[in-house]
């Protein structure tokens, strides 16, 4: 019985990773089509919808970290979908109310709200994963359904044109749909107080959130909280900036673009799948968060911070 919860909860985790990846990449197309209405550049493009949704990730900071521990791996089960659909709808609605001058504040609110969506959704996903027992199989199953999505989401965001208001419609009934799922789903998974995310130690069987509270303080919390946080600002800048740079100077099409993003986060997958098993052979993870320290702040300089002078607001 309890095997097969399990089964069901990691089901049901890798469809919500699969279909938040899907969303954001579909997403990236609503993007450069508000730059095409602003005439933004790419870097600006990537720079405010980065920050937006990084504003809507500082929320979760007003949670304790023993709240966020305590609650995230439920939260990922019962209601991944839902966020999802809820960050789904709310991005639509926001880019379809935009142009209207006086829908400006409701547009900017569906935002905000999707933005917190998005950012409680990553927080429970990464959570779970790190209360889990880990295993090859575990890890390697929610990257490959992460990398799916983005790579599902991408074909989905070039097929269906990036200035057409029929893309607006689409995500908002697939919204809808997703939306009536999440309460489906989790009306067959046991109910809460049986689902125990259990480990085995060597002194006895306990649950996981609460041995990962005792192993982990406050500070190295919030360290990992940030890094969470950073990674989806970094996500989200160079997956709205490299897409522009294809269609405007590289002149592929839209269905060329999005061939190139699933290349791209097909590697993604891939070198994610291989640092994990590296780290569980014992590599030393300060080389490897150094190296990635070290290409975030090149990629930044490349970038230049001429462009960011003037982002229109």
């Amino acid at each position: 019985m309890a095997r097969s919860a399990a089964c069901v909860q990691m089901i049901c985790l890798a469809a919500v990773l699969f279909m938040l990846a899907a969303s954001r990449t579909m997403n990236i197309f609503g993007c450069w089509a508000e730059m095409d209405r602003r005439q933004w550049t790419p870097s600006q493009c990537g720079l405010v919808f980065g920050v937006e949704e990084l504003l809507g990730a500082l929320v979760v900071l007003f949670f304790s970290p023993r709240t966020v521990q305590l609650i995230g791996s439920k939260l990922m089960i019962h209601y991944g979908i839902f966020l999802i659909g809820i960050s789904f709808l709310t991005y639509s609605l926001a880019d379809y109310y935009l142009e209207d001058p006086a829908f400006y504040v409701f547009a900017l609110a569906c935002r905000a709200v999707a933005g917190v969506a998005t950012a409680l959704t990553y927080l429970a996903s990464f959570v779970f994963l790190l209360t889990s027992e880990p295993t090859k199989a575990t890890y390697c199953v929610l990257i490959l359904a992460y990398g799916a999505g983005l790579i599902c989401g991408s074909f989905l965001g070039s097929l269906n044109g990036i200035k057409d208001n029929e893309f607006n419609f689409i995500v908002i009934l697939f919204a809808l749909t997703v939306m009536c799922a999440s309460f489906v789903i989790p009306a067959h998974l046991p109910e809460e107080r049986n689902i125990d995310f259990q480990i085995n130690t060597d002194d006895a069987t306990k649950i996981i959130p609460e041995v990962y509270i005792q192993r982990m303080n406050s500070l190295a919390a919030w360290i990992s909280s940030a890094q969470i946080l950073a990674a989806s600002w970094c996500f989200n800048f160079i997956t709205a900036t490299i897409g522009p740079f294809l269609q405007n100077e590289v002149q592929f099409s839209k269905f060329e673009i999005g061939f190139a993003l699933s290349a791209l986060f097909l590697t993604a997958s891939v070198t994610a799948i291989v640092v994990g098993l590296l780290s569980q052979r014992g590599a030393p993870l300060p080389i490897l968060k150094i190296t990635g320290l070290v290409s975030l702040l090149l990629g930044l300089i490349l970038i230049g911070p001429i462009e960011f002078a003037s982002v229109p607001l």
